[in-house]
């Protein structure tokens, strides 16, 4: 139990400061954690289940080294689940920067639609939830030659005049990743 509890504070721990951010060993901590960046919340159930199921030590000293590291990983991990809230106000300051200064009215119109108290109820119970209902997809709309140059489209059913657009490029590097697949949850719930 020791050693469970151990290796899931480790990972954590990865998760919330990475030890190597470039380089071989930078891209193994974060093919290791982004599992534990993007979906937190499911991982925290998972780690209480699997400690509430598993006996625990019967001495007094490995009982508290336990306790001890159960309690530093479910702190991480809705250390991450908090964080990840903290990325609004960066998209927010960059709408802001790009619509300029008399877009109050655009930038709100971008801004999300679904109450923060829903985006954790949805975070625990639907974490693989693709995209909002009213959202409209064009998928795999060409933009190069190279066939890889593809881009979805998301918008809402109706739409009489022009826009502003948000560009969204889920994590990966260029490297790894999908645009079916990264941040759809997230990226779909805004007004474009």
């Amino acid at each position: 139990m020791i050693i469970t509890a151990a290796i899931w504070l480790a990972f954590v721990a990865a998760a919330v400061r990475p030890p190597w951010r470039r380089g071989s060993l930078g891209f193994a901590v974060f093919v290791a954690t982004m599992s534990f960046n993007e979906i937190p919340a499911v991982f925290l159930g998972v780690f209480i289940a699997s400690m509430l199921s598993s006996p625990w030590p019967g001495e007094l000293h490995h009982w508290l080294i336990v306790a001890l590291l159960a309690s530093a990983t479910t702190a991480g991990l809705i250390w991450l689940q908090v964080r990840a809230r903290t990325t609004i106000r960066v998209l927010d300051i960059g709408l802001a920067d790009g619509l300029g200064g008399q877009s109050r009215g655009k930038h709100h119109e971008l801004r999300r639609t679904v109450r923060p108290t829903e985006v954790w109820v949805r975070g625990l119970l639907l974490p693989f939830q693709r995209r909002a209902r009213h959202v409209m997809r064009q998928r795999n709309l060409t933009y190069g030659p190279d066939r890889a140059h593809r881009v979805d489209v998301y918008a809402r059913p109706t739409t009489g005049d022009a826009r502003p657009v948000l560009i969204h490029l889920h994590g990966g590097g260029f490297v790894s990743g999908r645009k079916s697949r990264e941040s759809i949850t997230g990226s779909s719930q805004w007004r474009v």
